[in-house]
């Protein structure tokens, strides 16, 4: 029930898309012919189908995910422990970086640091 659960919803994308369709065209028809409602009708046929099919589209593609991470999980599997044989061995030694950052310097407000009088409270 629970197997190749992307390829289900994939199908289910297409289905539902195909029932929209045939049903926003049929609706569409009745209310042109039955209800006398003709631009109504029109409006139906073509915007019901159209809006099943591009929202089939995230149905369909989220059936793609699922599968192609399946597909990603089978051809990665044992990839994750290293083998046996293998070392890394030490890391390269780098020389240390030169502190080149150099705060900035407070500058002289007015007269050589000082406030003038008139700015004292």
């Amino acid at each position: 029930m629970y197997t190749d659960i992307g390829e289900k919803i994939k199908t289910l994308a297409k289905v539902l898309a195909l029932i929209g369709i045939i049903g926003g065209f049929v609706l569409g028809l009745a209310m042109a012919l039955v209800l006398g409602l003709a631009v109504m009708g029109l409006f139906y046929m073509i915007a019901i189908p159209l809006i099943s099919w591009i929202s089939s589209w995230i149905l369909y593609g989220f059936g793609e995910l699922i599968t192609t991470n399946a597909e990603i999980a089978v051809n990665t599997r044992g990839f994750s422990n290293p083998p046996a044989n293998y070392a890394p061995g030490p890391r390269p030694a780098y020389p240390p970086q030169q502190d080149t950052y150099t705060p900035p310097q407070p500058q002289q407000d007015f007269q050589g640091g000082h406030y003038p009088d008139a700015y004292k409270g």
